[in-house]
């Protein structure tokens, strides 16, 4: 006899929370306790990394300004939802440099997840469930960090993250089918050996300018940009 429609979501939040319990307790425990930020100026790009390597865009990436296949300056942001420093800088600094930045023609924000645990994985593969609602599930995970990541059980994790996906106009299905995704785990996770492959990254947020490592505030951040553009010949 076929299940009903309620029954076959609940046995599918079910086995979602036992993923999550696997993510969490399992493979990645040993992540708990990443020192979740450090000073930029200790990254940089390796050695031996190719320009055309280290300048790589991913079709799902999450750009702000220009297109950085023309763009002079390119800004990488790589970030953990579960890094309270990266939420601050979301909220704060990073919302300023992006509004400055949108419309920009020679200035380009590139957004990348960096997940350093099981619970920010399942945070980015919430948000990049669907394309267009992307940006906004982003800037609410990061606004919402609070709430979701002191969730004390699976279960409870599950509820916030399809909570969320709700308010953001997700339908549960959808929400609990890209939470148990190999397809967006593994693009995220590709994404992340690549950083891992071409940037030495011992923290978050962790930001670049033109393959450069600069501390995550706003004016460091400016500085760099108006020296490579300066470097480029051109004016914003």
């Amino acid at each position: 006899m076929e299940l009903s429609k309620n029954k076959r979501i609940m046995l599918g939040v079910f086995g979602v929370c036992a993923l999550i319990f696997a993510f969490i307790f399992g493979k990645y425990a040993d992540l708990t306790d990443f020192d979740f930020f450090a000073d930029a100026k200790e990254t940089a790009v390796k050695k031996n990394v190719s320009a055309e390597e280290a300048n790589k865009i991913f079709s799902d990436d999450l750009i702000v300004g220009a297109d950085p296949k023309t763009a002079k300056v390119k800004i990488f942001e790589f970030a953990s939802f579960t890094c309270p420093h990266c939420a601050q800088f979301q909220q704060e600094t990073g919302k300023k440099l992006k509004e400055k930045f949108k419309d920009s023609k020679h200035v380009s924000f590139i957004y990348r997840d960096f997940p350093l645990d099981g619970a920010a994985l399942l945070g980015a593969q919430l948000a990049n469930c669907d394309p267009a609602k992307r940006a906004g599930f982003t800037d609410l995970l990061y606004a919402k960090q609070a709430e979701w990541t002191a969730a004390k059980t699976p279960q409870a994790l599950t509820d916030f993250l399809i909570s969320y996906a709700k308010a953001g106009g997700l339908p549960k299905e959808k929400a609990l089918a890209c939470l148990t995704s190999e397809e967006i785990k593994t693009k995220i996770l590709e994404k992340q050996q690549h950083a891992d492959k071409v940037f030495t990254i011992t923290g978050t947020p962790s930001i670049f300018v033109n393959g450069v490592s600069v501390t995550p505030q706003s004016e460091p951040v400016n500085k760099a940009v108006r020296e490579a553009l300066q470097a480029a010949g051109v004016k914003e």
